[in-house]
């Protein structure tokens, strides 16, 4: 199955050409939602300082600690987390990130675009389509940035 849908966009150096997008249904705003997080990740200054990569890093970061017995190590894992990024409370805190650095045209189009790909928010569970009415889309290319973006700001 096939769908012609007009959410997609086309990056000309400073400015975004709206075009439409012939898409398989699984995939309706995948591209488009790739090409935002390369966006975002360029547009946005993340600290990532508490982050890391994989647990090879990490334990190579903690070899390096200084630790002493008043020391404790401590990890949090946030339950269902993408299931409960608050999207709209998200996209505003992305629009204020961006116009630190950004100009207020390109900000507002990177969020008119974000607020189109994050509402089309499907997936596919027992070859049945779902779209949840709150959170992001668990393996969907902007959904971890998204969250980080939340995260960052609590």
């Amino acid at each position: 199955m096939y769908l012609l849908i007009n959410v997609g966009y086309q990056f000309v150096g400073e400015v975004v050409i709206a075009c439409n997008v012939l898409c398989s249904f699984p995939f309706i705003t995948y591209k488009t939602a790739k090409k935002l997080n390369d966006i975002l990740k360029q547009c946005l200054y993340l600290d990532n300082r508490y982050n890391t990569i994989n647990s090879t890093s990490l334990a190579n970061d903690i070899v390096k600690l200084s630790i002493n017995n008043k020391h404790r190590m401590i990890t949090y894992d946030v339950k269902d987390l993408y299931t409960n990024v608050p999207v709209d409370k998200t996209l505003k805190i992305t629009e204020i990130q961006l116009l630190k650095n950004n100009d207020k045209h390109k900000t507002k189009q990177i969020i008119t675009i974000l607020k189109s790909i994050l509402a089309q928010n499907y997936f596919t569970f027992h070859d049945t389509i779902y779209h949840p009415n709150k959170g992001v889309a668990m393996g969907y290319p902007i959904s971890g940035t998204m969250a980080e973006i939340f995260l960052q700001h609590i």
